[in-house]
C-alpha cells in the first residue's frame, strides 16, 4: 500500500541535504566547458533523458537542476503510470488496448491536444513501464490504480512513491557517468548564428555565471509553472482566479523557467492557458491527501458540501470536480466509513497523517453521521439523507443524478471518516510546442536545432486537461525520446 507523506517528506529532506553536500562539477565546468548533451531539469523527464542519450551514444552527458537535489514534482508524486496491457491488467483478467488508453487521454484533454503526440505517450507506456521496471530498477506494488478519466484500472504505482522511481533512475544516471550539477539554475539558451541552439548559460550556487556548451543538443526537463503566481495569472482564462489565494501541489522549483528561456529565442508555445486544479487537498498545506486514498482506489467515496449535499461525480475528471468544489464556495468534504479504511488498511499506512490532520482540524472521526457532521457544521438530516441515496445508486449499481460509473461502493455502516478539502494548482498543460521526436519548433512552424524537450516544459500532449496518471507516461516516453534524439542528432 502507499506510504505516508510524512514518511516521504522526510526523505526528501535528508536527501536533499545529503545531495546538496556532495554536488559538486570539476574546476573545468565551473568555468565553462563542452559536453554532447546538455539536460535542464533533473526530475524525472530530466533524468530518463539523461540516461537515453548517455545509452545512445553521447559521451559527455551533463544535468543541471536548480534544486539542492533531484526529483521535480516526481519526487513528490505518487508516480503512478498508465500504461494498457500491463503485467496486473493481464493476471487480474483486466481487458484494456492502447486504441482504448488513447481515446480516453485524448477526449480528456477535451480534444485540444495533438492526436499523434498522445497516440505516442500511449503507444510506448507499457514499454517505459517495463524499462523502469527491469533496466532502472523501479518496485512497483501488486495492485493498479483506478483515477478519473479511465474506464479501468491500468495505472502502476512504486512501491515508494515518487522516491521509488527517482532514486533508482538517480542512481542508474550516476552508475553510466552523467554529470549532475545542484544549485546550478539556468538562465539563457545559448543560439549561434545559425539559430542552433548550442549550449547553456546558468548560474551556480555562488552567484556565478557559467557557461555549458553542448556539441549534440539540449534538452528542456524543467518542468512547468504551477508554483509561478504571476504566470498563473497571466495565462489564466478559466478560473476566477489563481492569485496567491490559490495553493498549489507543485514543488517550489516549478516556475516556468525553460518555457520564458526557450521563447525568448522563438520558440512557440501552446495551450498556456489550460491550468489543472487538483480537486481535493489539506487546506493547510494545499497538498493532495494521502488519507483520501478511497478516491484512486475503486473503493466508495462521498463529497458534501456544507448543506449536506452531494455535488459532483467523485471519480470523475479532475477538471470537473475542482469545478464543482468552487461552485460550492471553494469548501467541500470527503467521507468514507471504516470498512472502506480497513480494507486499505489506510489507519497503519497514514497514521502520522491522521495525527496531523485531527490536530489541524481538517480531520475527524466518529461513530455516527450525525457526529461528524456536527464537527463541521454540516446540515445533518441532509448528510443522512445523501447517505440514503448514495447507497440506494451503488447498489443499484446507477447513479442518475451524478453519473458515476465506477467504484459503486455502497456504504452503511460506521464508524465514519470526514476531511475538508479545497482545490489546488496541480498541473499546467501548456508549453513549448514539440513534434513527435522531442524537437522544439519555431512560431514559424520550424524545428529549432539542438533544443529538445519533455515533460510538463511542453504543452503539446495533455490538451486543456491532463488524465491522472497520463504525466509519468508522458515524462518517460518523452524523456526517452528526447534524450535518445539529442544523442544522435535526429
Amino acid at each position: 500500500m502507499r506510504k505516508g507523506f510524512t514518511k516521504l517528506l522526510s526523505v526528501l529532506l535528508v536527501v536533499g541535504m545529503v545531495l546538496s553536500l556532495t554536488a559538486c562539477g570539476t574546476e573545468e565546468t565551473q568555468t565553462g566547458s563542452s559536453y554532447d548533451v546538455v539536460v535542464v531539469g533533473a526530475g524525472g523527464a530530466g533524468l530518463c533523458a539523461a540516461i537515453e542519450a548517455k545509452v545512445h551514444g553521447a559521451e559527455n552527458v551533463l544535468l543541471i537542476e536548480k534544486m539542492p537535489f533531484a526529483g521535480g514534482n516526481t519526487l513528490l508524486s505518487w508516480a503512478e503510470l498508465a500504461c494498457a496491457g500491463n503485467w496486473l491488467q493481464i493476471e487480474q483478467g483486466i481487458e484494456d488496448s492502447n486504441e482504448q488508453f488513447a481515446k480516453e487521454m485524448w477526449e480528456g484533454g477535451g480534444k485540444v491536444a495533438r492526436k499523434e503526440m498522445v497516440d505516442i505517450v500511449v503507444n510506448n507506456a507499457l514499454d517505459a513501464a517495463l524499462w523502469l521496471r527491469d533496466e532502472i530498477g523501479v518496485v512497483y506494488q501488486d495492485y493498479l490504480v483506478h483515477e478519473g478519466g479511465h474506464s479501468v484500472p491500468r495505472a502502476v504505482e512504486p512501491v515508494d512513491l515518487g522516491p521509488g522511481m527517482i532514486y533508482p533512475l538517480l542512481d542508474k544516471a550516476e552508475e553510466l557517468g552523467v554529470e549532475i550539477l545542484y544549485d546550478t539554475k539556468a538562465e539563457e539558451l545559448l543560439v549561434n548564428d545559425e539559430g542552433r541552439v548550442i549550449g547553456v548559460q546558468a548560474t551556480n550556487q555562488e552567484g556565478e555565471e557559467v557557461t555549458f556548451f553542448a556539441e549534440k543538443g539540449v534538452v528542456l526537463a524543467t518542468g512547468g509553472f504551477g508554483a509561478n503566481v504571476e504566470m498563473r495569472q497571466k495565462y489564466n482564462t478559466r478560473w476566477e482566479t489563481l492569485d496567491e489565494s490559490v495553493q498549489t501541489t507543485n514543488s517550489p522549483a516549478a516556475t516556468g523557467d525553460g518555457i520564458v528561456m526557450a521563447e525568448k529565442i522563438g520558440a512557440q508555445l501552446e495551450n498556456m492557458e489550460h491550468i489543472q486544479l487538483y480537486p481535493f487537498n489539506n487546506p493547510m498545506t494545499g497538498v493532495f491527501y494521502g488519507i483520501e486514498a478511497p478516491s484512486w482506489s475503486g473503493e466508495g467515496i462521498v463529497y458534501v458540501n456544507q448543506d449536506g449535499k452531494r455535488f459532483v461525480n467523485e471519480v470523475g475528471m479532475r477538471d470537473e470536480r475542482a469545478e464543482g468544489i468552487l461552485a460550492q464556495g471553494g469548501v467541500a468534504y470527503a467521507i468514507y466509513n471504516q470498512e472502506v479504511a480497513d480494507r486499505l488498511n489506510l489507519e497503519e499506512i497514514y497514521a502520522d497523517e491522521y495525527a496531523q490532520c485531527l490536530a489541524d482540524g481538517v480531520f475527524y472521526k466518529a461513530d455516527t453521521l450525525e457526529e461528524i457532521a456536527e464537527y463541521f457544521d454540516i446540515n445533518a438530516e441532509n448528510l443522512v439523507e445523501t447517505m440514503e441515496k448514495y447507497n440506494e445508486y451503488m447498489k443499484a449499481g446507477h447513479d442518475p443524478e451524478f453519473g458515476r460509473k465506477t467504484s459503486m461502493v455502497p456504504m452503511e455502516e460506521g464508524p465514519w471518516f470526514i476531511l475538508k478539502g479545497v482545490v489546488s494548482v496541480h498541473h499546467t498543460m501548456g508549453g513549448v510546442m514539440i513534434d513527435t521526436e522531442a524537437r522544439v519548433i519555431n512560431t514559424e512552424g520550424e524545428i529549432i536545432e539542438g533544443l529538445y524537450a519533455a515533460g510538463e516544459v511542453t504543452g503539446s500532449v495533455h490538451g486543456n486537461n491532463r488524465v491522472g496518471t497520463c504525466a509519468i507516461s508522458d515524462i518517460v516516453v518523452f524523456g526517452r525520446i528526447a534524450g535518445k534524439n539529442a544523442a544522435q542528432g535526429i
